[in-house]
């Protein structure tokens, strides 16, 4: 398995293998869609960067990308996924985007991220507790107008069970949790728009 991280690391940076993603391709166009409206975005939890990279391609000018995942090292030591989202966000070729790397967990990060966002997209741990937890914190740094997208949230078989925390969440939160509206969903992207 080592092996194989290795040599998936090399082949992406190389540009001979795509980077990985676990979004559909209506999810990754929906996303697309809400960051060229957004000249803030924040992502949390970014895997290989790839999702990272589809919004910044698609931001407005002179707009600022937060990444934000703790990239925890494998075996030798190697944080592959921190390497390739490098590679992924500078294939985007948008110098004018202010990129900021965050290696940390997204409640270690909070504090982090000062300005207000027009779009966070929350894909990190998916236990009740932790997207709860990334809902209550996030959610204020929301603008109104803003959105606010939680993946996996919306139950699929065989990818989304109805017990999963994004699920569960969104019941709990319903279609109008203080200051947000339901805005829309795709496949399991569920989108909030902040109104108050």
């Amino acid at each position: 398995m080592m092996g194989n991280q290795v040599f998936h690391c090399i082949a992406v940076l190389a540009g001979l293998r795509p980077a990985a993603t676990q979004l559909s391709v209506p999810e990754t166009d929906l996303l697309r869609e809400l960051s060229s409206m957004s000249e803030t975005v924040t992502e949390i939890g970014v895997f290989e960067g790839l999702t990272s990279r589809r919004m910044m391609e698609k931001m407005p000018e002179s707009g600022a990308l937060y990444c934000i995942d703790p990239f925890i090292p494998g075996r030798l030591g190697i944080a592959y996924g921190y390497w390739i989202t490098w590679s992924q966000t500078r294939r985007a070729r948008r110098p004018d985007i202010k990129l900021h790397v965050i290696r940390k967990f997204s409640y270690d990060s909070v504090m982090d991220v000062q300005q207000e966002m027009d779009l966070i997209f929350i894909d990190a741990d998916h236990s009740y507790k932790s997207v709860k937890r990334d809902w209550d914190e996030w959610s204020p740094k929301v603008k109104v107008g803003g959105r606010l997208a939680l993946h996996d949230s919306q139950p699929m078989p065989g990818r989304c069970p109805e017990t999963s925390g994004p699920v569960r969440l969104v019941r709990e939160l319903g279609p109008t949790p203080s200051g947000f509206e339901l805005q829309e969903t795709r496949d399991t992207i569920t989108v909030y728009r902040r109104v108050s």
